[in-house]
């Protein structure tokens, strides 16, 4: 297993020896152990990051203890966070599930921060990718959602083991006579993944021995298709869409067989949906319908949320701008949230007056995200967010002097991130 996994590193560019840390979660599962181990066996600067959420009581207790005695045993690294699972879920007014995700990756790249390292490694498996697949085709999510779990994924998170079954992974760990912890959590059907893994898919695989390698192909050909459709909807955007995100609907549909698929893929991320997209074809000629944010006018569709074009904002003081900014002067007190929406850079940043612009994306924009050495067009970050053509039309960039450091709602940048050094932090977000 070992050797597959520095494979897939190699082949897909997961990681770099020599380049930094890697922080690996662990939560004392087969998964997480034998990607440590792993990692380890390759010689990683490992940095093992285990999240106590307190839920089941001693056994939490348990998974912590083993932890600690499987890095100290590996001679690595190991962060513990205790999370507040029920203040989460209250903040956010989300599931148990949500609330412990949210808080794990959040943790995740504040450690990313903390040591510099090139990447946060998950423990993800063919077994969960094809349960991804599986649990999304229940759901209805389309193509983006059975094209699920790449090799990499914004930000920083990379997943060395995709293509390893869970059996595998057991095998290995019980050859190299390691133990694990198992959640007894996951046994109960009471979230949809665990029915789903406990009752649907073994059966499944019972009487089509076949079907999980098969369902993991069919989600990497499914995302090469993708790419393909979302490539044709840039240049049919180009061609029936106007300026101000107006479409001809009577051109549309007499010239596009595929009308409905167009505008859905077009405008989905504005929050039109198939069903809409369908009923806006079929009705047409029926000026003044609404649907959703939507509405035909004369045979024309547009969008009553639709933006004008924004004026760049270019000033010498960060207040000046749109944005809401809070300064955080504890760092205790500094709570980072995985959110695009939100921005947390280094006080030092204001140093030295610099010029602050607020513009709309242009052509030939680079930004250096998070966690990578190097720069990247803002054109790819959007092509590899499968952003749609519309909400690329108005995204904005961030530029102290002449460098991008935020593309809200989109990504952040490796400019002068948040250490274990800094004494002063800001924090950044959209006004409205």
């Amino acid at each position: 297993m070992v050797n597959r996994v520095k494979e897939n590193i190699g082949r897909h560019g997961l990681l770099r020896e020599g380049a930094g840390a890697v922080v690996v979660g662990l939560s004392g599962g087969a998964d997480s152990v034998a990607l440590v181990h792993a990692l380890w066996r390759l010689r990683f600067d490992v940095v093992a990051a285990h999240c106590n959420y307190g839920l089941r009581g001693g056994e939490s207790d348990g998974d912590e203890m083993f932890v600690r005695g499987l890095c100290e045993e590996l001679d690595i690294r190991l962060e513990v966070m205790n999370a507040d699972v029920a203040g989460r879920m209250r903040q956010d007014r989300s599931s148990m599930e949500m609330a412990c995700r949210d808080i794990r990756y959040e943790w995740f790249e504040t450690l990313r921060a903390k040591y510099n390292a090139q990447a946060v490694a998950v423990a993800h498996h063919a077994d969960d990718k094809a349960e991804t697949v599986m649990l999304n085709m229940v759901r209805g999510t389309g193509l983006r959602g059975l094209a699920s779990m790449k090799w990499y994924r914004e930000p920083g998170i990379v997943r060395p083991m995709l293509n390893i079954t869970r059996q595998e992974i057991r095998e290995y760990l019980t050859a190299a006579g390691l133990g694990w912890r198992d959640d007894s959590s996951n046994a109960k059907n009471d979230v949809k993944r665990n029915k789903l893994r406990n009752s649907v898919l073994p059966q499944l695989y019972q009487d089509f021995p076949d079907a999980q390698a098969n369902i993991c192909a069919t989600s990497e050909h499914l995302d090469e298709y993708a790419r393909f459709v979302a490539d044709v909807c840039r240049q049919k955007y180009a061609e029936y869409v106007e300026a101000d995100g107006a479409v001809d609907l009577s051109r549309l549909a007499e010239s596009e067989p595929f009308a409905p698929l167009l505008l859905w893929e077009w405008f989905g991320n504005q929050g039109m949906t198939r069903d809409m997209a369908d009923k806006v074809i079929e009705f047409r000629a029926n000026s003044g319908s609404r649907y959703g944010t939507w509405y035909i006018d004369h045979g024309v569709l547009r969008h009553h949320a639709t933006e004008s074009v924004m004026s760049p904002i270019e000033v010498n003081a960060i207040e000046k701008l749109p944005l809401d900014i809070e300064y955080v002067s504890d760092r205790s007190l500094f709570k980072p949230k995985r959110d695009m929406s939100v921005a947390y850079f280094d006080a030092r940043i204001t140093d030295n007056q610099p010029r602050w612009t607020l513009r709309r994306w242009q052509k030939g924009d680079r930004i250096r995200p998070f966690g990578m050495k190097g720069s990247k067009l803002v054109s790819d970050v959007f092509s590899d967010k499968k952003l749609g053509i519309a909400e690329k039309e108005r995204t904005l960039v961030l530029l102290r002097d002449d460098v991008i450091v935020w593309i809200p709602e989109v990504m952040n940048s490796g400019e002068y991130v948040v250490t274990a050094s800094t004494e002063g932090i800001i924090r950044l977000r959209m006004k409205g």
